[in-house]
């Protein structure tokens, strides 16, 4: 399989072609399904990732351990070991929510 200007795929078929990961209760365990995952939201991380460099590049903070700072929507955060931001708790995709991201 080829992808338009990336040669060959070698990781499967394109999305659109690829079947359900969530599948309605009850039915994931005959197929081998999962019910539910978790990752951080992508939309979120993104938002926070460009807080952090915008404050981060304009000044309000230097990188180091326990300086604080706001993220927009997402409130305030505080930095710490290694310059590390965390998020907080991944998001849970379900079946109910999965259409919500398109990725």
């Amino acid at each position: 399989m080829t992808e338009p200007g990336r040669g060959e795929a070698p990781f499967g078929p394109p999305p659109e072609q690829a079947p359900p990961v969530l599948v309605p209760a009850g039915v994931g365990k005959a197929f081998g399904a999962v019910q539910q995952f978790a990752l951080w939201n992508p939309k979120d991380l993104g938002y926070l990732a460009g807080y952090s460099a915008a404050a981060l590049a304009s000044g309000p903070i230097t990188g180091a351990e326990g300086e604080k700072f706001k993220a927009g929507k997402l409130g305030e955060y505080t930095i710490g070991e290694d310059g590390e931001v965390i998020l907080g708790a991944p998001f849970v995709f379900k079946a109910d929510n999965i259409d919500e991201f398109d990725f």
